[in-house]
Order: structure tokens, then C-alpha cells, then sequence
């Protein structure tokens, strides 16, 4: 096991907001998704982050600079926030989590009521990186 293994949650908080390549590396090299369950990630340039399966419940995601907009798990963390405890909403952010090979034209093309796309496109159009994306679609 290597010694990014054996770090500790806030040391890979900080090598996740510090050193993308090597926090990539680290999750190429561990077989378990990272723990970030309440993690200060507030301002962090999140733009190439492999957050495959991580636990962002309660993360601080406010004022990113940049987002993955590949990143499921980010989008779907953004989006059950934004739903509350509305189960329709919820549910398209529970959709994106698992929906790991669509795109987002898959994503859109869904017979979902308009106004449930309308509300997620809103909520992950506050992200530019997401906003650009939406528009080379």
C-alpha cells in the first residue's frame, strides 16, 4: 500500500485542492472512493477531479472555481441539494448518479416533465464550466 493510502481525510483534502495529477493518481491507485463527507472544498479548482463515488454529503462546494463537468457524482450532489425534499427532483439528481454512461443530450432527451429539465439545467447553469458545456451540446 502506498503512503497516499495511509493519509488522512483532511491530507487528501488538501492534496485534492492543491495537486490534481496526484490526487488522480491516488484514485487511480485505491480501490475505495474518498470520504469527503463535510470536507471544507469551498473555492477549490475541482476542474479535472476524478470524484467517481465520492461522499460529498455535507461538503463545502461553494465557490468553485472550476467544476468537472464530467463528474456525476458533483452534478447530482448539486442538484439533490438544490431539490430538498422534493422526490421528483431528487430523483433526476438520483438518475445522473447512475447514469454514469450517458451524456448529457441522453440526459435531456428523457420524457421527464420540461419543467423538472428546466429546474436542473438552472440550478447547474450557475457553474460556468457547466453553462459552456451546455452550450457545445
Amino acid at each position: 500500500m502506498s503512503e497516499i493510502q495511509n493519509m488522512t481525510k483532511e491530507e487528501l483534502i488538501e492534496l485534492l485542492k492543491s495537486d490534481m495529477q496526484k490526487w488522480n493518481n491516488f484514485r487511480k491507485e485505491s480501490i475505495w472512493p474518498p470520504n469527503l463527507r463535510g470536507a471544507n472544498l469551498r473555492g477549490a479548482k475541482l476542474w479535472s477531479a476524478n470524484l467517481r463515488g465520492a461522499n460529498l454529503w455535507g461538503a463545502n462546494l461553494e465557490n468553485l472555481e472550476h467544476i468537472n463537468v464530467n463528474s456525476h457524482d458533483l452534478l447530482a450532489e448539486f442538484l439533490r441539494r438544490s431539490a430538498e425534499d422534493d422526490w421528483q427532483k431528487r430523483s433526476i439528481a438520483g438518475l445522473i448518479l447512475v447514469s454514469r454512461d450517458w451524456c448529457y443530450k441522453d440526459l435531456l432527451k428523457l420524457p421527464v416533465p420540461e419543467e423538472l429539465k428546466q429546474w436542473a439545467i438552472e440550478v447547474l447553469s450557475k457553474y460556468p464550466d457547466f453553462e459552456e458545456r451546455l452550450e457545445r451540446e
